[in-house]
């Protein structure tokens, strides 16, 4: 019984940790930018943030042109 009124201390202190993380309201940009970001897999940050994950990453850290790519027209 010991291991369990020990266990329990860790647990209840990871639980205040993560209630403190919601007191802070958030701007409903903030959210949706997160939202935005999230859904799409891209990365959420300025200009020049992007520029270094793309360099860093060797993939684009921008939203791609929407639709189906074009074909080539042979003539």
């Amino acid at each position: 019984m010991h291991f369990i009124k020990n266990w329990a201390a860790p647990q209840q202190s990871c639980q205040s940790a993560y209630r403190e993380l919601f007191k802070e309201v958030l701007e409903d940009g903030l959210v949706e930018a997160i939202r935005t970001s999230t859904l799409s897999g891209l990365p959420m940050g300025n200009d020049k943030f992007k520029r270094e994950i793309e360099v860093l990453t060797g993939q684009s850290a921008s939203p791609g042109k929407p639709g189906r790519p074009t074909k080539n027209q042979k003539n």
